[in-house]
Order: structure tokens, then sequence, then C-alpha cells
């Protein structure tokens, strides 16, 4: 039995690692790497770090141990804390580019991209793992959310090595995390496109006058990586013989941190049903083995885009009314200590099915 992962991301390299420790066999597509200049950061929830254990990857880590989120427009704020949980953290920062690298110097089998087609009528499962593969299995059009992400690094002696803040701000999200290296941090910025630009001069304005609202004092350290951001969910997970995961199935607002630990948790639920279908010598690209990943999968998937969503929608609208509610609501939701908990356990990947 064979395995081609049409992908060579993050997810993809993770996948063919784990089946290989796992005795599986596969082969991924060859491609040049992506690169962010040590700028672009990943936030990693607990689920993520274990799956991850096993590959031995030596790369440094930031701990997020407490996240701060205000409405800068209004009174409302909520906290999570590791300790709300009884866990040392809630989530581990690491650059892109050191994850990439660490992975990359496992070995894989290639093949080319001239070489799928012949490859694909032979094996016996294909996944498909990147953006530019959503399509395969009948995606509908990614859904722009009308905003720019811009992502940089700042240095600043004001914020603790351990906490996140993010903070909802006139149709915009800034979010500052912390980095490996001290009073470094990684800004993730949600930007309406009539008010973004990537121009460093512009951004440096911009940082200037938010620093001061949020009362922070934050030098730009680095030049500003800028991606539009959209959304997508396909319908259908698999079809016999093929299957999509993560970036090829969904996408999501970075304003939770959670793209990639979707397209992990897909990784290790196609990997134990990979597995259980190796143990009952099926074929890997059986359909019942296939439906048994989508059934697991899809509904939390959806469930996250459609919270992320109803949360952005909410943050984006300009009314008194909506205000009100959302400040009123963090509130409300700080003070329930068994709510907060079932939004801390969601986010750290705990709720997988």
């Amino acid at each position: 039995m064979s395995i081609l992962i049409a992908g060579n991301g993050l997810v993809a390299k993770i996948l063919s690692i784990k089946l290989k420790q796992s005795g599986i066999s596969s082969k991924i597509l060859e491609g040049d790497p992506k690169h962010f200049q040590n700028i672009r950061t990943i936030t990693l929830n607990p689920a993520s770090i274990d799956f991850l254990k096993s590959l031995d990857l030596g790369i440094s880590k930031a701990e997020v141990q407490d996240i701060y989120v205000y409405d800068a427009e209004g009174s409302g704020q909520i906290s999570f804390s590791s300790d709300d949980i009884g866990e040392d953290y809630l989530a581990k920062v690491v650059f892109y580019d050191e994850l990439n690298n660490a992975l990359a110097r496992h070995n894989f089998n290639f093949f080319s991209k001239n070489d799928f087609e012949q490859n694909k009528k032979s094996t016996d499962l294909v996944i498909y793992c990147d953006s530019n593969q959503q399509n395969m299995l009948g995606v509908k059009e990614a859904q722009s959310y009308e905003q720019i992400g811009h992502t940089f690094l700042v240095s600043s002696n004001d914020l603790s090595d351990n906490s996140a803040k993010q903070y909802f701000y006139k149709n915009e999200i800034f979010a500052i995390m912390p980095t490996n290296k001290s009073n470094l941090f990684t800004v993730v910025w949600s930007i309406p496109k009539a008010n973004a630009s990537s121009d460093k001069e512009s951004v440096k304005r911009s940082l200037s006058k938010i620093s001061k609202k949020f009362n922070l004092k934050l030098e730009l350290e680095s030049e500003i990586v800028s991606f539009p951001l959209s959304h997508h969910h396909t319908k259908d997970y698999v079809k016999p013989g093929q299957c999509v995961l993560a970036d090829a199935a969904h996408s999501i607002h970075p304003l939770a941190g959670q793209g990639l630990n979707l397209g992990i948790a897909d990784a290790s639920v196609l990997l134990e049903e990979l597995v259980r279908a190796r143990n009952a010598n099926l074929s890997f690209g059986d359909i019942s083995v296939l439906k048994r990943y989508e059934i697991r999968r899809r509904t939390i998937n959806k469930s996250m885009l459609s919270g992320i969503n109803l949360l952005n929608g909410l943050f984006k609208a300009d009314n008194l009314y909506l205000r009100f509610v959302r400040n009123r609501g963090l509130s409300l939701v700080d003070n329930i200590p068994q709510l907060k908990k079932f939004f801390i356990k969601n986010a750290i990947g705990e709720i997988r099915f």
C-alpha cells in the first residue's frame, strides 16, 4: 500500500515523518520551502506540542502562560491562565522558519510535479495538504475577510515574556505574543483593506498611535510580512483514494492562532485511522477508512471556523448595542470559571474527537 502527500508545507512534512515513525511509507511533493526572514511565528497549542514531541525538532519555544483580551473601545476584558486548568502553559510560540528548517532535516521520499499524474494512478491514497489545492475535492472559493494581516517583530521592556495580549479596536485586531528571544515580541495585526498599508514608515506611524492607545512602548524591529485574510471550508474531506486536510480543507482568521493547530489535529486523526486500516489489512484509500477521519474532524473544524467568524464579525461591527453586548459578554465569561475552562480546553486542543 502506498501514499502520496501532495504538499510541501509544515503539515505535509509533519504527517510524512509521523507516518514513517508508524511504519508507513509515503512520498511527498518536492518544492521550495517558504521563508519569512525569521519574522513570522507559529502558535502551537499543547495538543500540537505533544504530537510533535517524537519528531525531536530541537527548536526553542516561548511559553505563553497567560492571555489577556481587551475590547479597547470599552471596558470589556477577559483573561485566561494556565493555572485555570492546572497546566504549565496555554501555548508555545516558535518561528516558522526554525520549525520548517527542523522538519526539513528529516529524510523524505520526494516525487516531482511532473511525475504526479503517473504516481497518482498507482497509489492507494493521495493526501492534499496545501492551500493551492483547496479545490481538489470541490471546495468553494475562499471568502475574503476584507482584511490584511501584518506580522512583524517589536521590542519592548513593558511586556511579560510569558503573556500574550490581544486588543479589538476600531475594526482592527492587534495581538502581541512573546518569542524565544528576551524582550522581542511578535505582532499579528488584522486591518481592514481600505486602511492597510505595508509601507514600513506607514506601519511605524500606525504602531506609534496604537502603542499610545494601549499604553505600550513598542519599537519596530523587522520588516513587515503582509497577507490577505480569507476563510474556506470544504463540504467533503474525502472520496475513494483521496482526502484533504489542513489548508487544503480549511482556512481560518488568525485571531485565535488556531490555523496550524487544526491542520496538525487533522494529521493526528488521519494517522490514527491509517494505522487502524493497516492493522485491519484495509486499503488506505478505502472510503470507510477515510470517512472515519472526515467524521471525526469536519464537525470540530466547522465549529471552530463558525465561532471565529462570529467573534470577528462581532468586533468588526460599528454598532453601539453590539459594543455593549460584547463588553458585557467578555466580563461575564471572565467571571464564570467553568465557561473559561471550556474555552481554554477547546483552544489548547483537548477537544478533538
